[in-house]
């Protein structure tokens, strides 16, 4: 049996807690320990396992009152394990959770704890009461009496917040206080008839002047929180469709270093459908296949599109376009703030954030999308779990001068000792990827040249006189993926919601494809051109895809780190046989270059609908579909349908094919079909813009 089965029959056996405990206790088991314990099997628990749990969670930066409820919870599920005989050692005898002292705690001040009862629904005043009377962090508040994890008994409180789903609850006044602390009676809160509850606010760095009231008007419709290529890309969209978004980055300059250095095709169509895959073009270095190991060959010079090659192209180089775009069409650019944590209600969210002066405040947004990262603030204030597992640790990062040049763009090299990576940036500079097998180090351990040097030697046979690093670092990397990508009003893209190793080169690119996805969903439910389920279909459409590429890169990945003699020469077969189908070649090509990327369609639609649509040649200005999806609209691709869409002026571009295109396509503003037929007659045309564009009075636009 699995750790987390057993924890899920030991959670139901646990009758003595109220629901919202129990609420509690499976969010404890989420974020903490099914991500990291879960598929473990519990006669393979002892006390070294346990220890590492404790030094991930340290290495992960969780806290030390989450670290010691976590071990209070596990020595709780690995004693009953014990009592019921699986293990003849308990693996949690003696262990000491981390040191934690709640006396430490900074209790707020009258003022504030005031702010906080006033700005939030039912359950606010409540925990500040809890605050004000015990001293408690909101978080312990929250936790009382759940299973003696935090206190056993300072109060009981038959119903509390959903700490899960965040939703405001009914009013509830049957709590008392039994014995442990008292409440200053003129620190009770009155209580709000609706608002948000308080979720991660980090109250003790709040002043009141920056507790504004968060039912006030709106800072912007969205908030994107986080500045790299997909936030970029995100805020461009919206900015562009006429959405008031703010875009909030913690750095305070742009990063002329780059993780990523590779642009896919589907990726590149979506740049040039903002107008900027051109001038990407005049500075990355485009390759027209893979050769990852053997005689496999991805090849992507057979893909139908203008762009049948990776384009190599440093991340920074990306971001400085997608800024360009972005600050020309209006966005709010707030640099040097940092995100502490969100709260959300029925008609919006509160992101609570760090000034570049260190002061407090709280912008107040309809929607926040969460573009921050693997360590994103947005999902942790969520409460999001992530689970995965790490799949690879200690690879090695140095950007190079050579004095050869590789004998491929992409020079890739592996064998039983590790493997070797080179990219180039395209001005003399070249980016090493190497893992050594036999130097297993932490992420930080320090490392030289000498070390890319001797397992490059090792793998490819040759330094290729590399020299003058500009950049030398260790990395491990994690396959992650959040189980919603949608929270309320809240959502997750790029690495928030999902990471993989850097195998095939497909992070950034999945990051912007979801940006591309959810902006223009985003501007027509702001627009009331459409209704929130169309937001649930980011979900829906986004999170397959994020799925395949996990999947996809730990194929890729497991492929070329594998140091079984057998595995490798079987893996040297599979690539032969690989290289002999086209079909099997060409497959594997459409999923990495995301050009093969396809959305379910609804149950009798076109064959057409929810598919990728190839830059179709028009017959009049503009000459090219992607051309045409410049402006950030629909486009509805057909003879004679410029009368029709009339209506729909503002919202849809009306654009006739060159010539063999039978069919009529709605296309959406991501380049994927929304609906097709065959010869449709008017009213078929309005009934598919209606759907898809909402109603309009049809003697004006």
């Amino acid at each position: 049996m699995r750790f987390e089965e057993y924890a899920a029959e030991w959670k139901a056996g646990q009758r003595d807690l109220g629901p919202a405990s129990l609420v509690h206790l499976e969010s404890l088991l989420a974020i903490n320990r099914l991500p990291l314990l879960g598929g473990r099997r519990m006669n393979t628990f002892d006390h070294k396992v346990v220890e590492d749990f404790i030094q991930t969670m340290e290495r992960n930066g969780v806290g030390l009152a989450a670290q010691s409820n976590a071990v209070d919870n596990l020595k709780a599920i690995l004693l009953d394990a014990h009592r019921l005989g699986l293990f003849d050692d308990n693996p949690a005898t003696g262990l000491k959770p981390p040191p934690y002292d709640p006396k430490r705690v900074v209790i707020p001040s009258p003022e504030q704890l005031r702010h906080i009862g006033t700005a939030g629904d039912d359950s606010s005043p409540l925990v500040a009461d809890l605050m004000s009377g015990c001293g408690m962090r909101n978080g312990e508040a929250f936790a009382v009496n759940v299973n003696n994890i935090v206190a056993d008994d300072v109060y009981r409180i038959s119903r509390d917040p959903h700490r899960l789903d965040r939703q405001p609850r009914q009013a509830h006044n049957d709590w008392r206080p039994t014995r442990g602390c008292a409440v200053d009676p003129d620190l009770v809160m009155p209580r709000p008839q609706a608002g948000l509850t308080l979720g991660n606010m980090n109250t003790t760095d709040m002043s009141p002047s920056d507790s504004s009231n968060p039912h006030g008007a709106p800072d912007a419709d969205v908030l994107v929180i986080g500045a790299g290529p997909t936030g970029l890309l995100l805020a461009g969209d919206l900015a562009k469709s006429g959405v008031k978004v703010a875009l909030l980055e913690r750095r305070d300059h742009e990063s002329d270093l780059s993780r990523a250095f590779s642009l896919h095709a589907r990726t590149l169509e979506q740049l040039d459908a903002r107008g900027l895959a051109d001038g990407l073009l005049h500075i990355g270095t485009p390759t027209r296949a893979l050769h990852p190991f053997g005689r496999l060959s991805i090849d992507f010079s057979r893909l139908r599109t203008r762009f049948p090659f990776i384009l190599t192209i440093p991340q920074w180089q990306v971001e400085r376009a997608l800024l360009r775009r972005t600050e020309e069409a209006g966005a709010t650019i707030l640099r040097g703030t940092l995100v502490t944590g969100l709260r959300q209600d029925r008609d919006g969210v509160d992101v609570d954030v760090r000034r570049p002066d260190g002061t407090m405040a709280a912008l107040r947004a309809r929607y926040v999308v969460g573009t921050d990262g693997a360590g994103s603030t947005v999902r942790q204030s969520l409460g999001m779990p992530f689970p995965g597992k790490s799949a690879i640790r200690s690879v090695m990062l140095a950007d190079v001068l050579l004095d050869r040049a590789p004998d491929d763009i992409f020079k890739f090299s592996s064998n039983e000792e590790g493997f070797t990576f080179f990219a180039p940036f395209g001005d003399g500079w070249y980016r090493i990827v190497a893992w050594d097998r036999r130097e297993q180090v932490p992420d930080d351990a320090p490392i030289t040249l000498e070390d890319v040097r001797d397992i490059t030697e090792r793998t490819i046979g040759s330094d290729l006189g590399m020299h003058d690093p500009r950049w030398l670092s260790r990395f491990h990397s994690d396959e992650r993926q959040v189980p919603h990508y949608r929270q309320g009003r809240v959502f997750l893209a790029g690495d928030a919601a999902h990471v993989h190793s850097p195998a095939g080169g497909m992070g950034m690119n999945t990051g912007i494809q979801d940006a591309a996805n959810l902006g223009w969903k985003l501007a027509a439910v702001l627009r009331g051109w459409a209704g929130d389920a169309l937001l649930d279909s980011y979900h829906a459409e986004r999170h397959p895809v994020g799925r395949t590429v996990l999947r996809v890169s730990h194929a890729l990945l497991t492929a070329v780190t594998t140091g079984s003699p057998l595995i490798r020469a079987l893996r040297a077969a599979l690539a032969t046989a690989v290289h002999q189908s086209v079909v099997v070649e060409a497959r594997a090509s459409r999923g990495i270059s995301g050009i093969g990327i396809t959305y379910r369609a609804p149950r009798g639609s076109h064959p057409l609908v929810g598919r990728r649509v190839p830059d179709l040649r028009l017959a009049e200005e503009p000459a090219r579909l992607y051309e045409a999806l410049r402006e950030g609209k629909f486009v509805l691709v057909g003879r004679d349908v410029a009368a029709v869409a009339t209506p729909w002026a503002g919202r849809v571009v009306t654009v006739s094919p060159a010539a063999g295109l039978r069919p009529t396509l709605l296309v959406r503003p991501d380049g994927y079909a929304a609906w097709a037929a065959e010869d449709p007659d008017p009213d078929e045309v309005r009934d598919a813009l209606t759907r898809w564009l909402g109603s309009v009075d049809r003697q004006g636009a």
